[in-house]
Formats: C-alpha cells, sequence, structure tokens
C-alpha cells in the first residue's frame, strides 16, 4: 500500500511525493467528497469562479493530476494543453483521454512551461494542486504565465495562503506550502507585466484556523481586463456559502460585455440583417431611478428558413424594476411586430414607468419586492390563453434582435419546439455553458430550456407549464419538472442560437436571495416528479445555419 503524503515544499519532493508514493487508487477524486463528488465541486465551486473566461480557444491547465478538472475543461475550448511535472500523471491523462484530439500532455520541471508557445494562452488555470508548493515555486510559474498569456489571456491560480501566518515548515494544514501568500502573488505578478483583477482567501475545509488557500485571477497589464484588484475573504468555505453567487459575479465577472467583443453574425446568402439601433434614449422619469448604459442589441444571423407563417398571436408577459438600470423599453420595442398580433403586459416594480410606451403596456404597478413566477401568474390569469398561439416570458435586463418575434418564431415552428429561448450571446452572464451560442448553428434541440431571460412557449405546452407553483417564487428547478412533463407526452424543446440575447446588464441573483430560491428549489423538486440536472443539460440535436428547412 502507498503512503499517504505529509508536506510537499518542494519541487523533488512534489514530484516524488505524486510519482508514487501517493495512493491514485481513486484518481483524485477523493478531493472532492466535501462536495460529495468531482462534478458538484465543479458546478458548484469551480465553474461559477471561471465563467465568464470559458468556453474560449486555447485552454493551459498546469498540474492536472489524474484529470479530474481535465474532464470538464476538454468541453470548453478548441485546444487544452495539459502540463505536470509527475510522469504518473501524465500517462494516465493520456490514458483517460485517448478520445480527446484536441488534448495535448506534457510531462515539465515542475517550474517552466518550455513546451508553451509565447502569448499562446486564452485562459490558464491551476486547481487544487499549487497549494503544495512554496512562493519560488509559484514565482517561476508566474514568470511563464506572464510569457504564455494571450494580450486578452486570463490566469486562475489556486495557490497557499499560509505565508501571512508564519507556520513552521511541515505544520501547515492539508500539506499547504508555507511561504506562498496572496499579497505575495499580487507583488509578484506586478513586478512581471501583470495584473491581479481579483483574489479570495478562504479557510479550505472546516476548522482550520486559517484562510490557508487563496483564488488569484490574473491578466496582462493594460488589457481590457484590467481592473483594480478585489479581495474576499471566506474564512468558511463549504460547498455553497449563503452570499456566494453575489461575491462570484463581483470577483470573477468583471465587466463581460468589454471582455468579450460581439462576434460578427455568420453569413449566409441572400439577405443581411443589422443589429438593431438602440432607440433615443427616454426622457427623465418622474421619479429618479438609475439608468441603464447606452444599449446596443445582438446581431441576428440570417437565416436560410422559410419566413411566412400564418399570423399569430403572441402574449408577452414580463416584470421589471423601475428603479433598477434596465432595457425594459428596448425589449417592448424589439417584441413589436408587424406581422404577428402582439400583446404585451408588463408589471413595475419599485417605480413608475419610465415613459409613455413602457406606460402604454404596463398593467400593474407595486412598490415593494414580490416573487418573480407569483407576480406572472397575475398577468396570466386575466388572459384567456387558449386565445393565444403563444406565450412569451421577458426579463427587463436583455436585448434582442430587432423583429425578434418575425425572425424567432417561424424557427420555432417549423423546428416544432413547444418550448424554445433564445442561446446566449458571449458577452452575457451565462449560468449553463448550454445556453451560449454556437457559431455556424441554426438551432439546437436540448433537453433544457432556462426559465429566462426569454423563454417561448407554444400552446401546446401551456398546460405543463401554467399556472407557475407559487411555492417556487423564482422558479429555479422549473427547467427540470418542465422537461419531465413535455417530454412524457413526446413534446421537444430547443435553443435558437440565430437570434442570440445579449443579457450583461445585471449579474443573476443580484436582486433576490440565493438561500430563498436555492431552499424554494430543493422542495419543488422533492414534490414534483423531475429529470436530474445531470441528464437535462443535453443537446439531442444540431440544425446547422446552411441546413434547409422545410415549410
Amino acid at each position: 500500500m502507498r503512503r499517504e503524503l505529509s508536506a510537499l515544499p518542494s519541487v523533488s519532493e512534489n514530484r516524488s511525493g505524486w510519482d508514487g508514493a501517493y495512493n491514485w487508487q481513486e484518481r483524485g477524486d477523493e478531493w472532492s467528497r466535501s462536495w460529495g463528488s468531482p462534478e458538484a465541486q465543479w458546478w458548484t465551486t469551480v465553474f461559477p469562479r471561471i465563467r465568464a473566461f470559458v468556453p474560449t480557444g486555447r485552454i493551459l491547465e498546469i498540474a492536472p493530476g489524474f484529470g479530474r478538472w481535465t474532464h470538464f475543461l476538454k468541453d470548453l475550448c478548441d485546444e487544452l494543453v495539459a502540463v505536470d511535472l509527475s510522469e504518473e500523471c501524465i500517462a494516465a491523462c493520456r490514458q483517460r483521454f485517448a478520445g480527446v484530439p484536441h488534448l495535448s500532455t506534457h510531462v515539465n520541471d515542475g517550474l517552466t512551461l518550455p513546451m508553451v508557445a509565447d502569448a499562446s494562452i486564452d485562459f490558464a488555470i491551476t486547481l487544487d494542486s499549487l497549494v503544495h508548493v512554496e512562493q519560488d515555486v509559484l514565482d517561476s510559474y508566474l514568470a511563464e504565465l506572464s510569457r504564455v498569456l494571450a494580450p486578452e489571456g486570463v490566469a486562475f491560480v489556486h495557490h497557499s495562503n499560509m505565508g501571512d501566518y508564519g507556520v513552521a515548515p511541515g505544520t501547515a494544514p492539508h500539506w499547504r506550502g508555507t511561504t506562498a501568500s496572496a499579497r505575495l502573488v499580487e507583488e509578484t505578478a506586478r513586478s512581471l507585466g501583470l495584473a491581479c483583477i481579483a483574489q479570495e482567501r478562504l479557510e479550505w475545509g472546516r476548522n482550520t484556523d486559517y484562510l490557508s488557500d487563496a483564488f488569484t485571477v490574473v491578466c496582462r497589464a493594460g488589457s481590457s481586463l484590467e481592473r483594480p484588484n478585489v479581495i474576499r475573504d471566506a474564512p468558511k468555505m463549504t460547498v455553497i456559502e449563503g452570499e456566494l453567487a453575489t461575491r462570484l459575479d463581483e470577483l470573477y465577472s468583471p465587466r463581460p460585455a468589454a471582455r468579450v467583443s460581439q462576434p460578427p453574425a455568420p453569413t449566409v446568402p441572400g439577405i443581411s440583417i443589422s443589429p438593431p439601433q438602440a432607440p433615443a434614449p427616454p426622457a427623465p422619469p418622474a421619479v429618479p431611478a438609475p439608468s441603464a448604459p447606452e444599449p446596443t442589441g445582438p446581431a441576428a444571423t440570417d437565416v436560410d428558413v422559410p419566413s411566412e407563417i400564418p399570423r399569430r398571436r403572441v402574449l408577452v408577459a414580463g416584470i421589471y424594476l423601475a428603479d433598477k438600470p434596465n432595457t425594459v423599453r428596448e425589449a417592448i420595442a424589439s417584441l413589436e411586430s408587424d406581422t404577428h398580433e402582439v400583446v404585451q403586459r408588463w408589471i413595475a416594480l419599485g417605480g413608475e414607468p419610465a415613459d409613455e410606451a413602457v406606460a402604454a403596456v404596463t398593467t400593474q404597478v407595486i412598490q415593494e419586492r414580490a416573487p418573480k413566477y407569483g407576480l406572472l401568474n397575475r398577468i396570466l390569469e386575466t388572459e384567456d390563453l387558449q386565445s393565444y398561439d403563444y406565450v412569451v416570458l421577458c426579463d427587463d435586463d436583455v436585448l434582442l434582435a430587432e423583429g425578434f418575434l418575425d425572425k424567432f418564431l417561424p424557427i420555432q415552428e417549423r423546428l416544432g419546439f413547444a418550448l424554445a429561448g433564445p442561446a446566449r450571446t458571449p458577452g452575457s452572464f451565462i449560468d449553463h455553458v448550454i445556453t451560449k451560442q454556437q457559431p455556424g448553428v441554426l438551432a439546437r434541440r436540448t433537453r433544457f430550456v432556462e426559465i429566462g431571460p426569454v423563454v417561448v412557449a407554444a400552446r401546446r405546452a401551456f398546460e405543463y407549464i401554467f399556472p407557475f407553483d407559487e411555492s417556487n417564487g423564482m422558479g429555479w428547478g422549473f427547467e427540470n419538472v418542465w422537461t419531465h412533463r413535455l417530454e412524457s407526452f413526446g413534446l421537444t424543446l430547443g435553443i435558437v442560437d440565430a437570434l442570440p440575447v445579449d443579457h450583461s446588464l445585471r449579474p443573476p441573483v443580484e436582486n433576490y436571495s440565493w438561500d430563498e430560491a436555492d431552499a424554494a428549489r430543493t422542495a419543488y423538486l422533492a414534490a414534483n416528479r423531475h429529470v436530474p440536472t445531470g441528464e437535462l443539460m443535453k443537446v439531442l440535436e444540431v440544425v446547422a445555419l446552411d441546413e434547409p428547412i422545410a415549410a
């Protein structure tokens, strides 16, 4: 039986420890036990911190071990480079991922990256590995990152913070290095022409009495990502903390709209559809409210789909925060149609409508906050839903292509989606990777359509979706139940990539309690038959832009 490791302060001790001494029987998955599994740790702790930077072109993973995170990273890039000082680890990765052609693996000296070209990496990550090294090793890797990062590249580094405590070598919890710290990493990064834009010092595990670890995000000084460093402490690190979601958006999503430029729309011979132009700014509201940034809508993709469908009757239902930055005026304008009969019903929260156009479709003004789906039920119960062909649920912080419904409904109808939503632009806040717009794709048949920010339900789906269960006021978990119900009756769901929604104005969970929404989801799923989340994030069919769709 191989022995367990003690302290691992030097490169040679790391190599000998991981290359023969450590028992890799569980492939490193044992370090995720506190989360239940690597999958649970990835989706609750890792991915929320890096989601602003992936998917991307070329990813570098330093110290992958037996591939605990490689398994997820390989699906988030065009090329993945994995580098480890352990020959045993690299051999295991080569065997485990033998069928992944865009993954290359390399053994290094534990200090440098000679196999990686200058300015070639869009995103670098090292997680749960360099916590076992000292500051001199981190300094060496930071120097290499300053060389290999692309001009707009970014790196996420998980390292020890025990250097702030002056403990003796070999006495730090969890085999942490004793000289490294967030403070020293920032100083080194600055000296190398890198900028720290986020650092989180945290207690890894329970009852350690230290903020033993740190997550540091660095980019090149002068890149569009650079900002003053934001430092936060998490003294009680658990799988999910009560305030985690809002904190992570601040730390790890720096100005996403500025960071990611809107890709050019794919070209299909025939028609060219220009991005929507923002209307003139509204007159100042009667009640002063924060103003939204000047909006620029996403580009629509030219589509080879029969555009003529019979005139449809559409109900648009939405809630807007009148006292917060919003784009409700732009959403209302984009959802108008010359082809279809569109009825819009909106409820204002926290203030009066900003102008006449918004007031004309506002049915109620409520000053106090209230659960979203209870308010949507108030709208739906006043309408004869069977008189409508479609119901559109729309948030107040989106930008859509001009004439959105005139382009979206023919695609949804021709592809037979009972429930559909637009993909999100790359610069949007993206909670689920499956919702990100895919280039060259018209639409995807999926098992998942997110509850927002825009959902389009055909009449045949109404009885399985409406009314909303008001015990689950923010709607978390509705997707799991919707999919179960719709698929049980042979109905399909899909994401339309050709008409993406820009959802970059406000971070998710900014205006309600994460804890309350999560508790409501847990109770709701316990009471309703549903598809487990692990089975939900699946693409069943991809329809390419150039694939003809029959009328």
